[in-house]
């Protein structure tokens, strides 16, 4: 089939914050590879240093997460990002989404 791939980048007010990983509403299971996401899901929050605030991460689109690219490659960095977020930057990528229409 014939999908497009979209990347979802960091966009927020702050310049500089760490990125947490959203855990699905129905368990308490990480967001992962393979997850169908909706339009508006939360993807994963941003936690700014600057401005002491918070701002979800939502998706733009339906489809299947094909690439979290924020994501560490070593497994101790990816215990430290699941318990310490991960820094970020205005313009991260952060997943890859094969766009699905409902």
């Amino acid at each position: 089939p014939l999908y497009r791939t979209e990347i979802i980048i960091s966009d927020g007010k702050s310049p500089v914050g760490y990125f947490y990983l959203a855990k699905l509403d129905s368990s308490k299971k990480w967001l992962r590879v393979g997850d169908y996401v909706s339009q508006g899901q939360t993807l994963g929050r941003i936690e700014a240093l600057a401005l002491d605030e918070a701002e979800d991460v939502k998706s733009k689109y339906n489809g299947i997460i094909k690439n979290i690219l924020i994501l560490p490659k070593s497994w101790r960095e990816r215990r430290k990002f699941f318990k310490k977020g991960w820094p970020v930057e205005q313009g991260t990528k952060l997943f890859e989404i094969e766009v699905r229409n409902p």
